[in-house]
């Protein structure tokens, strides 16, 4: 059984819908399949590798033919509004849709479905509606074939002459009107205008029995051509046989119809089909585009990532002219505790967690060397949040909020923590924080995130987590850039976003403080007070 994640709240906090959004698919039946998609979860590691399976031989047949073979059929899958009405209810229009679209079907069915491998596949051989409307259709259109001596054929043969014969007495009544105006034929074939003041003209066309005068206006009066005699006669009998024809041809195609209707379900499962196929033309496509590498299923529950990369931050942080760190690292279940420099990345590199891992589930390669995971239940964000005055709700009361809903969801779990309580008291925050961690240890089930500032967290589990940071400023760097950009880029070129071994030293608050302007004797000051801090500790212990 799949399961619904992430959820909306967690899919932006990690840019998910902004990232993907080159897979989407083509057609409406792959757009439908893309909206009803669930991720694998735990037990469904079978169906999970199946689906890569599947992507891994679409990308191989996009760089075997990088020429766009599948697009043009797949866009050709929309406009399926007919498919909805009653088939008796279709008129040419509709059967010429029907046509191309099976024409597209077979064609996915025959060309690309054969090579996936577990691919639900509809029977092989043409399609019965194929074989029904593929007389009738030619060059995108819909016309009723008709055999030799059947209704519709002699019907058809009647108008012909009948059409004939009026357009040759029309022709010569027009020319005999055109030689008494001095004009010509063609000329009549528009409503004739003359000027209210040209008399001569005006009794002369008043005298012709084949002009009927349609409308006198203030300066002209005009005139339209109107067949009389045996070209009326030619023409309302052409006009009975072009009624006779049309109902027979309506009624041939009411026919048609209900020999089509028992095969729309066959034409049903063969659109399920280029759904499929469209969904992984989206993935394999997007796996092209990022470079992206099948993942591995984790045999101990961690998350594995070499040099792996967001692809929304990656492009935020490139459209600045800055350079992208990708990410490697290694995080042990269940409790791993980041730290680093404030600016330091410790807020990306929970996304780029959070969207690995959703991506891993929605059966996505990743943008990676190489990467291994293990399915969850469900993913919570919490924590780094703004107020809600329309909720009355500060960003701590937030964050609690958060906390409840993710504490309620179904393990195992990823949860990411983003500066829990950083809003609160310090020492009640760190206190929160810890027995956030006893709570999430002892439940063991599951990748529990965190991301802050504290150094070492006190707590029953303390032993249990993996401290990680992140590899911070280099002042040095920051001094020698800062004579080539301004202060914000200086910060940003200078500093190491690698995920390291191990719990930070210092959050660089102090150095990144003086870079951005703040007064250097409130700097100077502030480590007088750690250092005093720093000495009163020792003194204590």
């Amino acid at each position: 059984m799949t399961i619904s994640l992430p959820h909306a709240g967690f899919a932006a906090r990690i840019f998910l819908e902004e990232c993907i959004a080159s897979a989407q698919p083509l057609s409406e039946p792959g757009r439908a399949l893309a909206h009803s998609f669930r991720a694998f979860g735990p037990g469904e590691e079978t169906g999970l590798a199946g689906f890569w399976d599947r992507t891994e031989a679409v990308i191989l047949l996009l760089r075997d033919n990088p020429s766009p073979l599948l697009e043009p059929h797949l866009k050709n899958c929309n406009g399926l509004w007919f498919l909805q009405e009653d088939p008796a209810s279709w008129g040419p229009v509709e059967l010429a849709r029907l046509e191309s679209v099976a024409q597209s079907a077979r064609w996915l069915r025959d060309e690309i479905v054969t090579r996936l491998p577990a691919e639900a596949c509809p029977s092989g051989g043409n399609s019965p509606l194929l074989e029904l409307l593929s007389p009738h259709c030619a060059r995108g259109g819909f016309r009723l074939a008709a055999e030799a001596g059947s209704g519709v054929a002699l019907a058809r043969e009647d108008l012909r002459l009948a059409t004939d014969r009026w357009q040759e007495l029309d022709r010569a009544l027009r020319e005999q009107v055109a030689g008494r105006l001095g004009t010509t034929a063609g000329r009549l074939r528009s409503d004739l205008t003359v000027a209210i003041d040209d008399e001569p003209k005006l009794r002369l066309c008043r005298e012709i029995e084949e002009l009927a005068e349609i409308a006198i206006l203030p300066h002209q009066v005009q005139f339209r051509f109107m067949p009389t005699g045996e070209a009326r006669e030619a023409h309302a009998g052409m006009t009975r046989l072009r009624q006779r024809c049309h109902q027979l041809e309506t009624d041939a195609i009411a026919g048609l119809c209900a020999r089509l209707a028992p095969f729309l379900s066959r034409l049903n499962e063969e659109l399920d089909m280029v759904g499929r196929i469209d969904l992984l033309r989206g993935r394999a496509r997007w796996a092209i585009q990022h470079d992206a590498v099948r993942p591995r299923l984790s045999l101990d529950g961690s998350m594995t990532a070499i040099k792996a990369h967001h692809p929304v931050i990656r492009s935020q942080v490139e459209s600045l002219e800055r350079r992208y760190q990708p990410l490697t690292f290694t995080l042990r279940p269940p409790l791993v505790s980041l730290t680093g420099a404030n600016m330091g990345g410790k807020t990306a590199f929970l996304r780029t967690v959070g969207l690995l891992q959703a991506l891993f589930q929605l059966g996505y390669f990743i943008p990676s060397s190489d990467f291994a995971a293990r399915p969850v239940r469900s993913m919570a964000w919490v924590g780094a949040v703004p107020d809600s005055p329309t909720l009355g709700l500060s960003s701590f009361g937030r964050e609690c909020r958060d906390l409840l809903e993710a504490l309620h969801q179904d393990l195992p779990q990823l949860m990411l923590v983003d500066e829990f309580a950083r809003s609160t008291d310090a020492e009640e925050g760190l206190a929160l924080t810890g027995a956030l961690l006893d709570h999430l240890g002892e439940a063991g089930e599951g990748l529990f995130v965190f991301a802050g500032h504290q150094k070492r967290l006190t707590c029953h589990v303390e032993g249990e987590i993996q401290y990680l940071h992140t590899g911070g400023l280099d002042f040095t760097a920051y001094l020698r850039n800062l004579g080539l950009m301004e202060a914000i880029p200086a910060l940003a070129a200078s500093m190491n976003y690698q995920i390291l071994d191990g719990c930070t030293i210092s959050s660089d608050a102090l150095q990144i403080a003086l870079a951005l302007g703040v007064p250097e004797n409130l700097v100077r000051r502030a480590r007088e007070i750690l250092s005093e801090n720093a000495s009163g500790m020792e003194l204590s212990d």
